[in-house]
């Protein structure tokens, strides 16, 4: 991928300032979804990329909320708690990348960081964590596995590892067998 030349548009129906990335002839715009109508727009692209990249979601019942996996995804994506950050392949209105993020005692958490499985390794995560990362002024956080090859991008980032998870806040995936230890990644602009 070549690099990003920026031009800024303004989009008031989405509440939101865009910034619109030209790559050779594909422009991508960042948008972040905070009302549930907006959100409901995008719900089937959000529940499928996040189904492809979570692939084990599908049928892993002890995960605890997962009774009915694509329902309880759509829940927890459209939640009024949240908001999404979304990187859109403008012309085809392509979802590319995307994350959640809530506020939690005066900082951002993020979770649920996407990327279409045929875009990955790209840089579009990149891009939109780099670009949001830019626009807050709070303290960020987020809590990934440490054997995630995403944790090198967040290093990349800014963000510094604080703490290891509890275990028995995560056993499933520990029983399971599926990594060793979770981790909390903080990201601070000061």
């Amino acid at each position: 991928m070549s690099k990003f030349n920026k031009s800024r548009h303004i989009d008031k129906n989405l509440f939101y300032e865009n910034e619109y990335y030209q790559d050779l002839d594909e422009s991508y715009k960042i948008i972040l979804l905070s009302t549930h109508l907006d959100k409901l727009q995008y719900k089937n692209q959000l529940v499928t990329i996040f189904l492809k990249c979570f692939p084990l979601l599908r049928n892993y019942k002890s995960y605890g909320f997962l009774c009915n996996p694509k329902q309880d995804i759509e829940s927890m994506l459209l939640s009024n708690s949240n908001k999404i950050c979304i990187l859109i392949e403008e012309n085809s209105n392509e979802i590319i990348s995307f994350f959640t993020t809530t506020n939690e005692n005066s900082k951002i958490i993020i979770s649920n960081a996407c990327t279409r499985p045929s875009k990955n390794r790209m840089g579009f995560m990149r891009l939109l964590l780099g670009h949001y990362l830019k626009k807050v002024s709070n303290v960020v956080e987020l809590d990934v596995f440490e054997e995630n090859p995403a944790v090198h991008l967040y290093k990349s980032l800014g963000f510094k590892f604080v703490q290891y998870i509890d275990k028995n806040e995560i056993s499933d995936f520990w029983e399971d067998g599926m990594y060793s230890k979770k981790c909390i990644y903080r990201f601070n602009k000061h």
